[in-house]
C-alpha cells in the first residue's frame, strides 16, 4: 500500500466545506468561524499516535463536534448535506453514491451524541481519549502516522499541502461510511459516556429496578437545601400540630382486662394468692427458683397493618403557594407511618394520575414541578376511587379548600368520599383542615393557620460580618447593589488613566447593531455588559482592546437596533444613539488614536429620525430640519434640503462581518475563577480548575486536570494536592460601579493577601508584603498570558501591551522570581 504523505492527508480536506486559514495556524469553515487551531490539532494528533490516525476529515468532525453545541452542529449538518448532494453526480451508481446523503445523516447522528456529552468528556485531553475509544475510526496504522505527523509538524510541507487539491467523493465517503458504523453500535449520549468510562462496546443488562430507600431525615436534606428550605419549614410547622388519628378495627371492640393464662414469669402484683398463702421463707425459695405462680393478662389485639395511599391533587386551584402547602401537608403524612406497611402517593389531576416519590428528594421536587392545567382533578380521583376496595387501605385525599365549594367537582367526590379515609384542604392564606369521611359524610377534626410567606421564604442565615460565599454560576440575572462595596485593598491597576494593559475580547458578539469596523482603523465593538472596547488594525496593537466607554446605557425601545456610527479619514468617531434612561439623543465625539472623548445630550432628538450630515447631527421633523453643530454645540433649524443633509454613516449591511470576526479572535478564552485559589505543594498558583505555569519563557493558565487513560479518571498534572486555600467572595469593587454586572470575586488569604477577580478579564494580587508591588495577571488559557506590575513592568504575551510600554519589558522568570513566587512564599510562611 502506498506510503501517505502530509501533503495527501491534509490536502485531501481543501476546497471541501472548510479550509487552512491565517498561514495555516487555523482551520475554518467555509462560513469563516473557526474549527480548531493547528497548535490544537498538532496535540491531539501527537496524543493518538500510538492508535494511528482516522481519515483526515473524519478526525477534523469529531474535533470540530467536541467543540460545537448542538444547534451549531445542526446548521453544519445541513451545510455539508446540501454540499454533498451534488458531488458525483455523472459518476458510477455505487451503493455509496446512491446513498450518500442517509450515510450522511447516520454520521451527523453520532456526531450529535458527541455535542450532548458533558464539558468534561470533550475538551483537553479527553478528545484524544474520546478518539482512542472509537477504533473504528482509524485508517492509518501508526507507523504511517508517525510520517505524516512528523512531517505535518515539521512545517515543511505546507506551501505544498496550501496547493493541493484532490477532494474526491472516495475521500468522503471512508469519512461518513465509518463514522455511520458508530451510530449503529452506540444509541445515545449515555452510551457514549459509559463507553468512554468503562471501555466496554455494549452496556450491561440493566439490573431489576429496586425502590431507592428512604432518606433517614429528609426534611434535614431539603432544609440545608435553599430552594426546599421553605418547604421543609412549612412541613416542620404541620407536624407540630397535626397527627392523623388511627382508625378502628371494628366497632364491636371488646374491652380488655381479663386473664388468660397462669405462668411462672410475670410481676409481684400477678401472684397467685395461693403464693402468698406461703411463710416468708419457702415464697423467697419459690421466686427464687421460679416455681412461683402468676397470673397472664391478656393480650391487646394486634393492630394490623395498613397500607396508606396519598392523592395529591395538582389541578389548576393548587397552583402557586397551595401547591407547596398541599406537598407539604403529604410529606407530614408521609411521616408518620406508625402501623402503616407501605405509603404511596400519587399526582392526580383531570383524568389522569401519576405515582410520585415522597421519600426522596428527586421525588420531592417532581410533585413540585408537575402541574396540569384542568379545573379539578374530579375525574381522576372518581376513576380511582371506584376501584378501590381493600379494607386495609388508607386513603387521604389533599385538595384546594376552594373546590369543597365546587358544585361540579363535589358531583364526582360525593358518590366516593366514603372510601376516602380523610380529606385535607389547603388554600393561600395558609389555612389547614382535617376531615374524617366516612358514609355519613365529612366531620372535621382539626384546624390550623400558618404564615406562609415567613415559612416558605425565611431569612437568609447569615453572620454579622460574614458574607456569604461566592455561587458557582454566574449566569442568574444579579440585581443592581446585591453585594457590598468593598474598599479595603484597592488594585493599583484602578489607579491608572488610561489602563496600562489592552483588554481581552470577553463577551464580545459580532451582531447588529453592536459593532461597526472600518478597514483603515479597526472595529469598534459593543460587549455583553454593555463596553465599548476598539480593536485596531494596526499591527502595534496586536488585537488586544482599548476601552473608549466603560458602561453605555440602554437604548431606547422605540429604537432599540439603532446606533449611529460614522468614522472620517483621520480617525474622528461621531458615536449616537437614543438613551433611555435620560431620554436623550448621546452623542459621543471620540479620536480613535487619543484617550479622551467629548459627549452631548439632545433632549429634543430623542427618539426622533436622527442621522449624521456634513452639518453636524441632523433631526428631520416635517416640514423642518434641526441640525447640531458638532463645534459649536448649536442647534440651528431650517427647511429641509436632502441635497445638503445626506447622510455620512456607513450603512450597517456593507460592514465586513468577517473581517471583524478575525479581528476579535486572537486564539485565546478569558475564564472566570468562581469558586477559589490554592497553592500547590511545589508552589503553584491554582484558580480553579486552571494552574499558572511557565515554559519556554512564557506564562501560562493551563488545565490543573487530565485524563487518566488507565484509571479513567480525572487527575492532577502538576502540583499533586493543594495546601493552602482561600475561597472566593463576591463585592462590589466601587472603581468598577460604573460598570453593569461587573461585581468582582475576592479571596482573602489567613495573612492579609488579596486576589481579586476582575470580572473585565484579569486577576489582580496585593500582598501583605508591602515590599512586593501590586501586580496584575490576564485571565486567558489556550495562549500566553500577560502581567503588569505597580512599578510599570510588563512580561509576557505582547498583545495586552501597549506599544508605547513595550520598552518596559521583562522577562517572565524575573517577574516570577521578583514578584509572584514572593508573593506565593508569604501566603506558604503563615
Amino acid at each position: 500500500m502506498k506510503q501517505v504523505s502530509a501533503v495527501e492527508y491534509f490536502g485531501a480536506s481543501q476546497q471541501w466545506c472548510w479550509y487552512w486559514a491565517e498561514g495555516m495556524n487555523v482551520m475554518e469553515w467555509e462560513s469563516g468561524d473557526t474549527m480548531i487551531y493547528r497548535e490544537d490539532l498538532v496535540d491531539v494528533m501527537h496524543d493518538i499516535l500510538p492508535v494511528g490516525l482516522p481519515h483526515t476529515n473524519t478526525l477534523l468532525l469529531v474535533l470540530a463536534a467536541c467543540r460545537l453545541s448542538p444547534e451549531e452542529l445542526k446548521k453544519k449538518e445541513e451545510f455539508i448535506l446540501e454540499k454533498l448532494r451534488y458531488w458525483g453526480e455523472d459518476g458510477p451508481a455505487t451503493d455509496f453514491e446512491r446513498n450518500k446523503l442517509s450515510v450522511a445523516a447516520d454520521a451527523f447522528k453520532f456526531l450529535k451524541y458527541i455535542t450532548q456529552l458533558p464539558e468534561a468528556y470533550r475538551t483537553g485531553k479527553a478528545r484524544a481519549h474520546l478518539l482512542k475509544s472509537l477504533p473504528g475510526l482509524f485508517a492509518y496504522k501508526p507507523d504511517e502516522a508517525s510520517a505524516i505527523y512528523a512531517e505535518f509538524q515539521s512545517g515543511r510541507a505546507d506551501e505544498r499541502i496550501l496547493g493541493y487539491d484532490d477532494v474526491t467523493l472516495t475521500g468522503m465517503k471512508n469519512t461518513f461510511i465509518r463514522l455511520a458504523e458508530q451510530s449503529k453500535h452506540i444509541n445515545s449520549p449515555m452510551h457514549l459516556a459509559a463507553l468512554l468510562d468503562t471501555g466496554l462496546q455494549h452496556l450491561p443488562e440493566p439490573a431489576e429496578e429496586i425502590n431507592p430507600e428512604p432518606v433517614k431525615d429528609l426534611l434535614g436534606d431539603l432544609q440545608n437545601e435553599q430552594e426546599t428550605e421553605g418547604l421543609a419549614n412549612l412541613t416542620k410547622a404541620i407536624l407540630s400540630v397535626f397527627r392523623i388519628p388511627p382508625l378502628s378495627v371494628s366497632n364491636d371492640d371488646q374491652q380488655l382486662g381479663g386473664v388468660s393464662d397462669i405462668s411462672n414469669r410475670g410481676p409481684l402484683h400477678r401472684l397467685l394468692l395461693s403464693e402468698l398463702a406461703n411463710d416468708d421463707d419457702m415464697l423467697m425459695a419459690r421466686l427464687a427458683q421460679n416455681e412461683a405462680m402468676y397470673l397472664r393478662r391478656e393480650s391487646p389485639p394486634n393492630t394490623p397493618e395498613r397500607r396508606r395511599t396519598l392523592l395529591l391533587d395538582i389541578s389548576l386551584p393548587l397552583w402557586g403557594k397551595p401547591r407547596v402547602f398541599g406537598v407539604a401537608a403529604a410529606l407530614a403524612c408521609a411521616q408518620q407511618n406508625k402501623n402503616i406497611r407501605s405509603t404511596e402517593a400519587l399526582a392526580i389531576g383531570g383524568s389522569s394520575h401519576w405515582p410520585v416519590a415522597l421519600h426522596t428528594k428527586e421525588g420531592v421536587r417532581t410533585a413540585l414541578t408537575r402541574l396540569q392545567p384542568d379545573l379539578h382533578s374530579g375525574n381522576a380521583l372518581l376513576q380511582l376511587l371506584q376501584k378501590t376496595s381493600k379494607a386495609d387501605e388508607e386513603i387521604i385525599f389533599i385538595t384546594a379548600e376552594s373546590l369543597l365549594h365546587d358544585p361540579d367537582f363535589l358531583a364526582r367526590l360525593l358518590p366516593v368520599q366514603e372510601k376516602l379515609s380523610y380529606l385535607i384542604s389547603v388554600n393561600r392564606q395558609g389555612n389547614f383542615r382535617l376531615y374524617r369521611c366516612s358514609a355519613l359524610g365529612r366531620e372535621e377534626l382539626m384546624a390550623a393557620q400558618f404564615d406562609l410567606d415567613k415559612l416558605l421564604f425565611p431569612a437568609p442565615k447569615t453572620k454579622p460580618g460574614i458574607v456569604s460565599a461566592l455561587p458557582y454560576s454566574r449566569k442568574k440575572k444579579r440585581r443592581d447593589n446585591e453585594y457590598p462595596i468593598y474598599d479595603l485593598h484597592i488594585p493599583a491597576f484602578f489607579n491608572h488613566h488610561p489602563s496600562p494593559l489592552f483588554f481581552p475580547s470577553k463577551g464580545c458578539r459580532i451582531k447588529a447593531p453592536n459593532y461597526f469596523f472600518i478597514e483603515k482603523f479597526g472595529l469598534l465593538i459593543i460587549n455583553d455588559n454593555r463596553r465599548l472596547l476598539y480593536f485596531s488594525t494596526d499591527e502595534t496593537a496586536n488585537q488586544a482592546a482599548r476601552e473608549i466607554l466603560p458602561c453605555l446605557p440602554e437604548l431606547s425601545e422605540r429604537y432599540n437596533h439603532h446606533y449611529i456610527w460614522h468614522v472620517d479619514e483621520n480617525g474622528f468617531m461621531v458615536f449616537a444613539f437614543h438613551d433611555k434612561d435620560t431620554e436623550t439623543l448621546a452623542v459621543y465625539l471620540i479620536r480613535l488614536n487619543e484617550h479622551e472623548h467629548t459627549s452631548f445630550r439632545i433632549p429634543e432628538f430623542y427618539n426622533k429620525q436622527v442621522w449624521i450630515a456634513r452639518q453636524g447631527i441632523v433631526c428631520y421633523s416635517y416640514p423642518e430640519v434641526a441640525v447640531f453643530d458638532l463645534h459649536s454645540g448649536q442647534t440651528n433649524r431650517g427647511k429641509y434640503d436632502s441635497m445638503k443633509y445626506d447622510t455620512l454613516a456607513v450603512p450597517q449591511s456593507v460592514i465586513d462581518r468577517r473581517k471583524a470576526k478575525k479581528l476579535i479572535n486572537s486564539g485565546y478564552s478569558v475564564f472566570d475563577t468562581n469558586t477559589s485559589f490554592s497553592i500547590g505543594d511545589h508552589g503553584r498558583l491554582f484558580a480553579d480548575q486552571k494552574v499558572l505555569v511557565i515554559e519556554n519563557e512564557q506564562m501560562y493558565w493551563r488545565e490543573a486536570r487530565g485524563w487518566d487513560r488507565q484509571q479513567y479518571n480525572q487527575v492532577m498534572l502538576y502540583d499533586k494536592t493543594l495546601i493552602s486555600t482561600a475561597n472566593m467572595q463576591r463585592f462590589e469593587l466601587e472603581a468598577l460601579q460604573e460598570y453593569k454586572r461587573a461585581d468582582a470575586g475576592i479571596a482573602t488569604w489567613a495573612d492579609g493577601s488579596v486576589i481579586i477577580q476582575d470580572p473585565r478579564g484579569f486577576l489582580h494580587f496585593i500582598s501583605s508584603n508591602p515590599n512586593i508591588p501590586d501586580f496584575t495577571i490576564v485571565s486567558i488559557s489556550e495562549s500566553a498570558t500577560t502581567a503588569w506590575t505597580a512599578d510599570n513592568n510588563y512580561a509576557g504575551n505582547d498583545v495586552f501591551i501597549p506599544a508605547e510600554h513595550r520598552k518596559h519589558k521583562i522577562t517572565v522568570n524575573a517577574f516570577a522570581s521578583t514578584y509572584l513566587m514572593p508573593f506565593l512564599q508569604t501566603i506558604r510562611r503563615q
